[in-house]
């Protein structure tokens, strides 16, 4: 009987614990059935109708079997369960370290996260002095996902997860290089062993590589080993990849459930690429495809693969479709701390392209000056616009002279602000400032120069949101 060899694996004290447990379990007929084996467990094989007579008091009835039956399932699922936990608890006391990812979270769901980040530097610390590669890995990969979900998206955060990941990937490394020599030692120790008994016995060489390399039968090894080139690809060639992952995915996700949810970003990661390559309507088909995988699986709503079939729906000028959808969608949005800030500028822009500036200048929040600064230039760009359009020429010049003196003093990361910043200046010139048509028509054309310069210059600036804006007012 299972259960009785389950209990001749545990000492007396471990008896005793699971005994005080159970005296305070809600079914006290496990403790009777716990008590009456545990005095017969030098029975291999104790009868059935003493265990019965002893939790029920009542003799022993074939239709009632599936009782008794029913009571061991539970108590050996109970001393299993201590057998797990007590394994558990040994292996934190032997290593502290064990248990620190779970102390994070725990302090991360309850937002103390200046205990988490405390908590997380410390834990570090003590991981590296002990050279755990692959605690200090886990650990790292903890931080980029805890900043990932609760700091503002920036260029200084992506660089901060992208080394990260990075250095992550090299303790990773170091600790794989030190398993793989643990193993070629019991390799060796192996074959040496074998050589004293049969001395014409050669010493193998081993081919680790072997171990990695893709078989054409092995969907699974196939469909992995792609992942790793879809994120090195790029263009048709990704699509390529991405469309052969849909193909296996079918026949991967049945002996690996984990990977079920892959189809919902695989079809994303179809949409972005499109996108990518200014191909829109493509993109919305396979957005539409994302959103509908979404719906069959019943999958949480994704505020970042969300916002990217938005940005798309912008490029095709479907600016009421982006308002209404934003709003049905704003009780998930608000609650996200990493792209509440981007969803705000596109759906205040939507509001700009639709002729709505009162709407959009309700979404520009105060203190806008704490925020990364991509998003901080945005906005400013945004009020600057709302006072043009409500006719405010005053706050909308004033505004415009705050950029460039802004950008003089501390010049962005980013290229494209103080080259709007200069467009903007002109623009004001020219709409508010110069009367000659001549001069009017010179100065146009030499903002719409200026514009098709810098765009050779800097990636994609005509298709800058706010660059947009200002070349359909010189339309």
């Amino acid at each position: 009987m299972k259960i009785i060899d389950l209990i001749n694996c545990l000492s007396k004290a471990e008896l005793g614990e699971i005994r005080f447990a159970l005296k305070a379990h809600s079914r006290q007929s496990l403790l009777k059935l716990f008590d009456g084996i545990v005095k017969r467990r030098h029975n291999i094989n104790p009868e059935k109708a003493d265990l019965f007579q002893l939790v029920y008091n009542e003799p022993y009835a074939v239709e009632k079997d599936y009782l008794i039956r029913n009571e061991l399932r539970l108590l050996t699922q109970q001393l299993e369960a201590f057998v797990i936990k007590d394994s558990i608890s040994a292996k934190l006391r032997e290593n502290p370290s064990f248990g620190s990812l779970h102390l994070l979270r725990r302090y991360e769901k309850y937002g103390a996260l200046n205990l988490y980040e405390k908590e997380w530097r410390k834990q570090f610390r003590t991981q590296k002095d002990q050279k755990a590669w692959d605690q200090m890995a886990d650990l790292l990969y903890e931080k980029a996902r805890y900043l990932r979900n609760h700091k503002e998206l920036s260029v200084a955060l992506l660089k901060e997860i992208a080394k990260l990941t990075n250095d992550a990937i090299r303790y990773e490394s170091r600790h794989a290089q030190e398993k793989i020599r643990k193993a070629e030692l019991e390799n060796a120790f192996a074959n040496r062993s074998l050589q004293a008994y049969i001395p014409e016995h050669q010493m193998p060489e081993v081919n680790y590589g072997l171990f990695f390399k893709p078989s054409g039968e092995d969907a699974l090894l196939e469909y992995l080993r792609l992942r790793i080139k879809s994120y090195q690809a790029s263009g048709e060639k990704k699509l390529a990849i991405i469309h052969r992952l849909i193909d296996l995915y079918p026949g991967v996700c049945i002996f690996r459930k984990e990977y079920k949810n892959d189809i919902y970003l695989l079809w994303a990661t179809v949409g972005l690429e499109h996108f990518l390559a200014a191909d829109f309507e493509k993109a919305q088909e396979a957005y539409e495809k994302t959103t509908e995988v979404a719906v069959t699986l019943r999958l949480p709503f994704d505020p970042k693969i969300f916002f990217n079939m938005m940005s798309n729906l912008m490029k095709l000028k479907r600016y009421e479709e982006i308002v209404t959808l934003v709003r049905k969608r704003w009780t998930d949005i608000r609650n996200n701390k990493t792209l509440i800030y981007r969803f705000e500028y596109l759906l205040a822009m939507s509001h700009i392209f639709l002729n709505e500036p009162d709407a959009a200048y309700k979404l520009i929040h105060q203190g806008i000056n704490k925020r990364p600064e991509s998003e901080y230039y945005n906005f400013r760009f945004l009020y600057a616009i709302c006072f043009y359009l409500m006719d405010d020429v005053d706050r909308f010049e004033r505004e415009v002279n705050n950029i460039n003196q802004k950008i003089k003093y501390r010049p962005p990361i980013e290229r494209e602000y103080p080259v709007l910043g200069q467009l903007f200046a002109a623009f004001t010139r020219y709409k508010f400032y110069l009367t000659d048509k001549n001069e009017q028509l010179m100065l146009k054309s030499d903002i719409h120069k200026k514009i098709t310069e810098h765009d050779k210059r800097i990636p994609l600036f005509k298709e800058f949101l706010i660059t947009k804006w200002l070349i359909g007012q010189l339309t």
